[in-house]
């Protein structure tokens, strides 16, 4: 259930989420609540924010009401590039014909 609550919370406010503002959620120190989230999830609490963080710019790169320029500054170009080895506009042309 932890784990679900940090979740749920890193997935309604993952632009500006934070190991301290999670722990608060659920009443527990930063430092404690990270180790209980690695057991409890098989991945750190950077890299889950960080996963939910891409698959939201990679949801939005689809609606092509946004410009990829104004996704990429709300999700940090460079980590896009990282995790799915393209800019956010080579997301865009690959996946929207």
């Amino acid at each position: 259930k932890l784990v679900s609550t940090v979740c749920d919370y890193l997935n309604t406010n993952y632009r500006t989420a934070t190991l301290e503002e999670a722990s608060a959620q659920v009443n527990l120190s930063p430092n404690y609540l990270s180790k209980i989230f690695k057991e409890k999830s098989g991945m750190g609490f950077a890299e889950y924010l960080n996963n939910v963080r891409m698959k939201k710019a990679a949801e939005l790169l689809l609606d092509i009401s946004y410009k990829h320029y104004e996704i990429a500054d709300l999700n940090f170009s460079r980590a896009f590039k990282q995790y799915y080895q393209m800019t956010p506009r080579e997301f865009r042309d690959k996946h929207v014909s």
